[in-house]
């Protein structure tokens, strides 16, 4: 049995806010390993800054404390400059994941709008096509247009086959210097002006080439394709107004049951749903921006530290491997010993911290490209119109293990999706189960988003035989020029789905 759309979309969902708070729990691990770094550089410095106290007899108090001073100011603007930065990403980040919320609030709220339209959408063109189908006037129109549609198809297939006998047979007659001179002087009609030994001449000329008969064969060539196509066009112009009087009946029925009102509302509503689901595909693209500016940001940390470091070094260097330590081995005061100590220790665990803060840097950057990817199929879903009463899924589809297999890492975002597109298919709307059912409905004009459903199927009803494929493409020539009047009079259309895609 097939599966809702909208349950295979809760479930993406479910996972997908899963897997964002699994991202959030891994931002947690690299902040508080941050924190413990932060913390221990800190310790190492002011231990750094005890041991070059003790040594104050031998050293000036106020070079020393300068000398601290400097590093420690350099060491503060470092992390200040890192953590200023990544304030301003996680507070933008932060403002676009709210903004997503309400955007996935509100599309929730609008798909379950549309829903009901669609549902109202169809029940009243059912409603309307019966009611066409039983209009006696309808049906005389409608055997009418159908004939006219026939007559208009036989004209306009002689039209083609006349232009094209021409294009075929006019160049002889064109190229023949005998028959264009005798043509252009107009022989054998009242302007012809020739006398005498000219005139003996001409007449030689024309039984030569038998110009009466090739005069009228030209001419036929030259002036019946374009009056057979003249007469199309009036007849053309006919069916317009035939058409135009159907129209007229449909629309009073359209108005007086509601249905009017639900296509505009569900027009706007499309609209409303398309523009949220567009601001929110931008919004997680800018989302998705700033996170890799964080994530950038934290794989630059090693630069920051890096830069810290070499201050340290630099110090170390000057103060604490060429002074202090020297200094520590050989007073007999043990204290310098245990502060050296302390600073060695400080030291090892800044080294073990930082394979630490790596794996959860990674074990981040995991959960996230996880969350990103579920982004996408969610994102394509909802785009695609996958999560609206009509989709369902085959029940060969498996999303739980679909989804375990790429948590798990064995199926890319893309194969995940495309997988799950291939066994999505809208259900049958009520004019195609009517066609199922047996109602002779040309599908081709049911699935025309240019034509009325309501119209369409009516008009298969009543027009029975050879004629309902004429009154179906009848219906369909009329298609371009009744969206054209129905957008200046202010019609909604009463063709197509509420949204660009299917599903609505």
């Amino acid at each position: 049995m097939p599966t809702p759309g909208s349950v295979i979309y809760h479930q993406l969902q479910s996972a997908l806010d899963h897997q964002r708070l699994a991202v959030a729990e891994r931002t947690r691990d690299v902040e508080m390993l941050d924190s413990q770094l932060k913390e221990l550089v800190s310790r190492k410095g002011a231990t750094l800054l005890e041991l070059a106290q003790h040594y104050l007899p031998e050293f000036s108090r106020s070079s020393i404390e300068t000398t601290f001073a400097e590093v420690r100011a350099t060491l503060l603007e470092i992390m200040g400059r890192k953590e200023r930065i990544h304030a301003e990403l996680t507070a933008r980040a932060s403002r676009f994941v709210e903004s997503c919320r309400k955007l996935e609030k509100d599309l929730d709220g609008i798909t379950e709008q549309l829903n009901e339209h669609v549902r109202r959408r169809d029940d009243l063109e059912r409603v309307v096509a019966d009611r066409l189908k039983d209009d006696t006037h309808f049906q005389e129109l409608s055997h009418d247009a159908a004939q006219m549609e026939a007559r208009l198809q036989r004209n306009e297939a002689r039209v083609l086959e006349l232009q094209a006998s021409a294009k075929e047979k006019l160049p002889p007659y064109e190229k023949s210097s005998l028959f264009q001179y005798l043509y252009r002087i107009g022989y054998g009609t009242s302007a012809y002006r020739a006398k005498g030994f000219l005139r003996s001449l001409d007449r030689w000329v024309a039984r030569i080439i038998d110009f009466p008969k090739a005069r009228n064969g030209y001419e036929f060539l030259r002036n019946t394709p374009k009056l057979m196509a003249e007469e199309v066009e009036r007849r053309k112009t006919e069916f317009k107004g035939l058409m135009e009087e159907i129209e007229d009946i449909e629309y009073q029925i359209t108005d007086s049951v509601g249905l009017t009102a639900v296509l505009e509302a569900g027009r706007k509503l499309g609209a409303k749903r398309e523009e949220i689901v567009a601001t929110l595909e931008k919004t997680r693209n800018e989302l998705q921006a700033v996170d890799a500016e964080l994530e950038e940001l934290d794989q630059t940390q090693g630069h920051f530290y890096e830069e810290a470091i070499k201050k340290f070094e630099k110090f170390l260097s000057q103060t604490e491997t060429g002074v202090l330590q020297n200094r520590a081995r050989r007073t007999p005061d043990p204290r310098d010993d245990e502060i050296v100590s302390r600073v060695t220790e400080l030291t090892a665990q800044i080294e073990r911290l930082k394979p630490q803060i790596v794996d959860a840097q990674r074990n981040r950057k995991l959960a996230e490209d996880l969350a990103g990817g579920m982004d996408l199929v969610v994102n394509r879903f909802r785009q695609n119109n996958f999560d609206s009463e009509r989709s369902s899924f085959s029940d060969s589809l498996d999303p739980d293990t679909e989804l375990t297999r790429y948590l798990q890492g064995l199926t890319k975002p893309e194969e995940f999706w495309q997988i799950i597109r291939r066994q999505q298919q809208f259900q049958p709307n009520w004019a195609e189960n009517m066609s199922a059912q047996g109602a002779n409905v040309v599908l081709e004009a049911l699935n025309n988003p240019a034509l009325s459903r309501a119209l369409v199927n009516a008009t298969a009803q009543v027009v029975e035989g050879a004629l309902n494929s004429m009154a179906q493409r009848g219906i369909e020539r009329r298609a371009p020029e009744r969206r054209v009047h129905q957008e200046r009079v202010g019609r909604p259309r009463s063709g197509g789905h509420f949204t660009t895609g299917e599903g609505f």
